[in-house]
């Protein structure tokens, strides 16, 4: 009897650069105006469910008391991990509280590619 190696896939990169939020200027200005939608609609679209409602609240709410870089970068990382892509969860983090925006643009386009 042989076994069998089972070898993950590499990383692989984002398909959208960060500062490439203005290729799609209706999504960056949607994002712009209100990124509770763009975060809602995401995660909906990566989870495969049609309501990006309750996310949308959530990530409005958060980002009221808190600092909406802790939603992001958690939705960030959760992108990361369902697609491969290379990154940290520091890095995460980081990305939303410097570039907030730019960030959900890159992801949204992301998970629509």
């Amino acid at each position: 009897m042989g076994t069998t190696t089972v070898f993950a896939a590499p990383p692989q990169e984002w398909k959208f650069g960060l500062f490439d939020c203005f290729a799609d200027p209706m999504l960056s200005l949607k994002t712009y105006c209100c990124s509770c939608i763009t975060y809602g609609e995401t995660k909906a679209k990566l989870h495969n469910d049609g309501s990006c409602f309750t996310q949308a609240l959530i990530y409005f709410c958060v980002g009221v008391c808190l600092v909406p870089c802790i939603m992001g970068g958690l939705g960030r990382g959760e992108i990361r991990n369902a697609r491969n892509i290379e990154g940290s969860n520091v890095g995460d983090f980081v990305t939303h509280w410097c570039c907030g925006c730019c960030a959900l643009v890159q992801e949204n386009r992301e998970v629509f590619a």
